[in-house]
């Protein structure tokens, strides 16, 4: 026989989920980025212990909150890190810099991709 229920009990409270620091932001790589970006610069950066070359097309934040951007690699020294797209996370960037080259916008880019929280986004050609 089943057990009544009593619609006046209170359920347990759920267990609170632990505290997550909202995540390091390098606001001066972003604005460089975001230079790049409106300049079509490329850009020479190290990460993840390598030293590349990259043509930023986007700068957004995660739903996370990490400040991610993607572009094309045009070279690194790292012999397994091929060229082309990659989005790299702005926070583990290091010697972030503008080559004085410039590139032009990779037309299979979709600018309608990225519609929420972006922060620099290529315009035009």
């Amino acid at each position: 026989m089943r057990k009544p229920t009593n619609p006046f009990a209170q359920k347990r409270p759920s267990q609170p989920k632990a505290y997550k620091p909202p995540p390091t932001r390098d606001r001066l790589a972003e604005q460089t980025l975001g230079r790049a970006i409106s300049d079509k610069a490329v850009v020479a950066l190290t990460y993840d212990g390598a030293i590349r070359t990259f043509a930023p097309h986007v700068v957004w934040e995660t739903v996370e909150g990490n400040v991610v951007v993607y572009g094309i690699q045009t070279s690194s020294s790292d012999p397994l890190s091929k060229n082309g797209s990659h989005n790299f996370t702005v926070a583990k960037m290091q010697n972030l810099r503008l080559t004085g080259d410039h590139f032009t916008k990779d037309p299979a880019f979709d600018t309608g991709k990225y519609r929420d929280r972006v922060l620099y986004i290529i315009r035009g050609l």
